[in-house]
Parts: structure tokens; sequence; C-alpha cells
């Protein structure tokens, strides 16, 4: 069907035309025809986070025919010059056409969306400690990717403190470090001071006499944390109401009291109370006759029982 004197060549090859007449054929010289590179992107931009305050590069790649050109968009319309690459800063989204001698291309439409900031939403709590314990404190945090965490006491990191918790055992001060893709944040800093051990200053008498019938008064004296609590025992059995820093005993045997307050429970001494003798007569006087002038003994014979 190439039988006029044109033709609309769509392919890439080497054309030329014979020419037929009464006087016989002609063949034209050979026209080359190539196709030119269509304008395509082969590098496309797609969905991202941002930090605030941070900066982001877009970039595409692309070929085509002759000098390329390219022209951002955002939400406020054409942005950016004319290269293969933007910075944002803002979340929005995003695409760039490019521009060559056969034709244009659109990228893809890029999201930019924002990270999650490093935040503390919960603070640690200082308080105070015993001796030979702990207590734990704790942050709640979020932000973006895996968080990570480091605690210092007195201004000093603390090895291998790199959790969300730490248990403090000594008194100082503290503060913990969080740190995600947008950035690092401090806690404030808590106060861990020392709760007074649990100590007996006076111990009972260790050991007393009573007569039967009798009293004797045991007493402690004590300090330590918060409201002290006395509890009384007598040969190992818990005295029931005996829950005072003193404690009358009036039978014999063996006491102790144990006082506890915040920072734990301490037994006193043992007090062993025993009975006091008690003088009885075992052989008596009895009736007798009495001779004038004379001399009659009367005696008797006692000892000391209980």
């Amino acid at each position: 069907g190439a039988t006029g004197s044109s033709y609309e060549a769509t392919d890439a090859g080497t054309y030329y035309v014979r020419v037929t007449g009464g006087c016989g054929v002609l063949q034209s010289s050979n026209a080359v025809v190539t196709v030119k590179t269509a304008t395509k992107i082969t590098g496309n931009i797609s969905n991202a986070k941002i930090c605030a305050d941070s900066t982001l590069t877009l970039s595409v790649t692309a070929v085509g025919e002759g000098v390329l050109t390219y022209q951002w968009y955002g939400l406020n319309g054409t942005i950016g010059t004319n290269a293969n690459s933007l910075s944002v800063n803002s979340t929005g989204s995003y695409y760039v056409i490019v521009t060559g001698g056969c034709n244009k291309d659109t990228s893809a439409t890029a999201v930019i969306t924002a990270k999650a900031p490093t935040a503390i939403s919960v603070q640690p709590v200082g308080g105070k400690i015993c001796p030979d314990s702990s207590k734990t404190i704790s942050v709640t945090a979020t932000g973006e990717g895996t968080l990570k965490y480091q605690w210092y006491k007195d201004g000093s990191a603390v090895s291998g403190a790199l959790s969300a918790t730490y248990p403090v055992s000594s008194i100082g001060s503290y503060y913990v470090t969080v740190t995600g893709e947008c950035g690092t944040v401090t806690s404030s800093t808590v106060e861990f001071t020392a709760n007074a051990p649990t100590l007996i200053t006076t111990q009972p008498a260790a050991s007393s006499a009573i007569c039967p019938g009798g009293r004797v008064t045991l007493s402690v004296a004590a300090t330590g944390e918060g409201t002290l609590q006395y509890q009384w025992y007598k040969n190992g059995s818990l005295l029931s109401g005996a829950s005072g820093a003193s404690y009358n005993a009036t039978q014999e045997g063996t006491y102790y009291v144990r006082v506890t307050g915040g920072c734990g429970t301490l037994q006193s001494n043992n007090a062993v109370v025993s009975y006091k003798e008690v003088t009885a007569v075992t052989t008596d006087i009895t009736n007798a006759k009495l001779c004038a002038d004379s001399t009659l003994t009367l005696s008797e014979i006692g000892r000391a029982h209980v």
C-alpha cells in the first residue's frame, strides 16, 4: 500500500522509494529513520516519613530525548527548581513531571507524613530506699522506631542501665535519656534519699526475778522509718495484745520483742524472767511446860522455797 509519493514511517529503519515511468525505474536515496527515546521515569519516588525540623530529599531518575526538564508539585502547586530532586521539610503530597523531546512523564505521588517525636509521657518518681534494698524507677516514652534508654546517676551514665526501668539501690540523683528516630529527650531528675534502718537502741534486761503474783516491766527503745510496731513473745509464742514498747511479765519464761519499721523487722535480745524464792517454816514450835526458876528454849527451822 506504500505506492504514493509520500509515506508516513512509524518504525525505525532504512527507507527508499522506486519510481517507475515510461522510460524505466529509478530508486531514491536511502532515508534512515530512528526512534527518539520516550520520556520515561525509571526511578520513582515513594511515600516516606519525616521528623519535625528535618529535611527529606525526594528524587527521580528519568530517560528521554534531549535535555529533560523537571517540575515538582506540592499542596500549593508548583514548587522547587528544575532538578531531579527536591528537599522537603513538611508533610504533604508531592510529585514531579519530567518533560523531554518526546512527550512527558508524571511520577508517582509521594505522601510525606510526620514521624512520631520522641517524648516522655510519664516521668520517673524519686523516693526513699532502705539499706540493702532497691526501688524500681521507670519512664513511659513514645517515639518513632525502637526507643533506646540510658540511665544516669549523679550525672554519670550507669553501665548496662538501658531499659525503661531501673532498680535504684543507692542514694543520689537519677535521670534517663530516651532516643528515637526523631531525637533524644531527657527526663526530669529525681532524688533518692535513705530511709532510717530499724534499730533497737536499748535492749530489755537480760534477766529479772519476780515473786509469785508479782510482775516486772520489760522494755526496749528503738528507732526506724515510719511508725514502729512492736510484738512481744514468750518462749517463742506470740503474746496477744503485747504490742507496745514495754510489757509487764507476770510469769517466768524467756521473752523477746520484734520491732518492725519501714526498713524491716529486728528482734531484741532474750529477757529471762524467773521466780524469786519464798521463805517458809518447815519445823514449827509446839506447846510445852516450864518449871519455876527454869528456862525453856523454843525454836523453829525455816528454809526458802518457791
